[in-house]
């Protein structure tokens, strides 16, 4: 399912029966190969009798699994169908609401337990249903991610001139000027909780010889890091809505701060700043440790919250902070950082037209929900700004839809967006597309495509635009 809270639809038997009725010959095969699949044991001989791939009879046996492990009802098979328009779900849901299917589904699995066994075949199928799960756990996660980055970089869209009185404290702070970590600090007091900064005060003070806390840190057998200790800290305090509604409203020194860090190569530069002011020969040896112990914070912090890559962290001066670093990517080793880029929809689409076309998107989608509740309308939109050549440069359908979700959210678009981005990739590519995509959506595409793209091209007529 695209969303795990989407309302689920329950099967209409008039759908199931227009479909099956305008599909007909596609359900005969689907049931004659569901039928083979729960009376011969040998998939290859199946996979060439109905000239199929073994990787989409292991797919149809996912989802056998799945009812088998009641993870997946026929209900949600079908509210997805509809959700899609997928004739593979539609003719699955034919066969268990009108063929009693459940019972062959289930013995499918059950016939070939064995063999799957031998094969490791059973194991993988049991492990794609686990992966898949795993994987849109995360892949919500990402998304959410995103869209609050984007929302950190709507806030700087928006105040220029803030972010460009930051910088120059950044600057400053460089030359010794401890305003910029005063205002840092002020600002951390102002979100935490009054827990939150007991945790902070008493984390630092391990690292104080003579603190009680120096001692309990010495003796004990917890072997948490400090980037672990302050993470903790950190959502503790700061993972709540009503926290994050007050810094985008309230803080523009701590908003700065986090689009430096998550946009502006901001932790390469703020390790140079603790590595100056803390790691200097005349400084304690406490404060030196907690120098390194930051450094090494904000590399991982950088990784795991920022997606930065390992190239940004190429140009850190030679000496101790470098060997810190250093240190820290080799045990990184394997980790990648964003995959996809993350900006506005502002940022992507020509300065010249910006302005009329998003305007125009917003009408077109509007338009589009007072009769669809699919995601296609986003598919056709941004094959129309490639075809009208509107687009600053190639994205990535994901980037794109993340900027949707973010400058459109009275639509409430969905999180999800495998269907909209596999429609999207066949009709821009009709050499290589997924093959959950039909010839006909193709064909049915075209069309609002290319009225799109009149609308896009009346906005740049120098006879329409005034």
């Amino acid at each position: 399912m695209e969303e795990g809270n989407a309302e689920i639809i329950p099967v209409d038997k008039e759908v199931l029966s227009t479909w099956l009725a305008n599909n007909h010959e596609e359900y005969a095969e689907f049931k004659e190969l569901c039928h083979a699949l729960a009376t011969e044991t040998d998939i290859i001989k199946i996979s060439k009798t109905f000239d199929v791939d073994t990787e989409s009879l292991i797919n149809v046996l996912t989802v056998f699994m799945c009812l088998q492990e009641e993870n997946m009802t026929i209900n949600e098979f079908y509210t997805e169908a509809i959700a899609e328009n997928n004739d593979f779900l539609y003719a699955l849901c034919c066969y268990l609401y009108f063929d009693d299917g459940l019972e062959l589904a289930l013995q499918s699995i059950e016939i070939r337990k064995d063999v799957l066994r031998r094969l490791d075949m059973l194991e993988m199928v049991e492990s794609i249903v686990e992966q898949k799960e795993v994987e849109e756990k995360e892949e919500l996660s990402t998304i959410e991610k995103d869209l609050n980055l984007l929302t950190l970089r709507r806030w700087h869209y928006d105040h220029p001139q803030k972010y460009a009185e930051f910088l120059d404290s950044v600057d400053k702070a460089c030359d010794g000027d401890m305003t910029f970590a005063t205002k840092g600090f002020n600002s951390l007091m102002d979100i935490f909780s009054l827990g939150g900064v007991k945790d902070m005060m008493a984390l630092i003070s391990c690292f104080v010889p003579g603190t009680d806390e120096f001692t309990k840190n010495m003796v004990s057998s917890e072997n948490l890091s400090f980037h672990d200790k302050l993470g903790s800290i950190l959502d503790s305090s700061l993972n709540n809505e009503a926290t994050r509604q007050k810094i985008l409203s309230n803080n523009p020194h701590f908003n700065s701060t986090l689009y430096w860090l998550a946009f502006d190569n901001g932790f390469p530069k703020a390790v140079e700043i603790i590595s100056k002011n803390l790691l200097s020969d005349g400084n304690p040896g406490f404060i030196k440790t907690l120098g390194r112990e930051a450094i090494q914070s904000l590399v991982y912090a950088s990784f795991e919250n920022a997606g930065y890559t390992k190239g940004q962290w190429k140009n850190i001066e030679k000496g101790a902070t470098k060997r810190i670093v250093a240190s820290i990517l080799m045990d990184l080793k394997g980790r990648r950082g964003r995959r996809d880029t993350c900006l506005l929809l502002e940022e992507m689409i020509c300065p010249e037209y910006r302005d009329q076309v998003i305007m125009e998107m917003g009408r077109i989608i509007a338009e589009d929900k007072q009769f669809n509740d699919t995601d296609s309308i986003f598919a056709y939109i941004y094959a129309a700004l490639g075809k009208c050549q509107l687009l600053n440069d190639k994205y990535s359908y994901r980037s794109y839809h993340n900027a949707l979700r973010e400058k459109f959210p009275q639509y409430e678009i969905k999180m999800g967006y495998d269907h909209a981005e596999a429609l999207y990739h066949a009709l821009t590519n009709r050499e290589d597309y997924n093959i959950s995509i039909m010839e006909e959506q193709i064909k049915q595409a075209e069309k609002p495509v290319r009225n799109i793209v009149v609308r896009f091209r009346m906005l740049m007529s120098p006879d329409v635009i005034q």
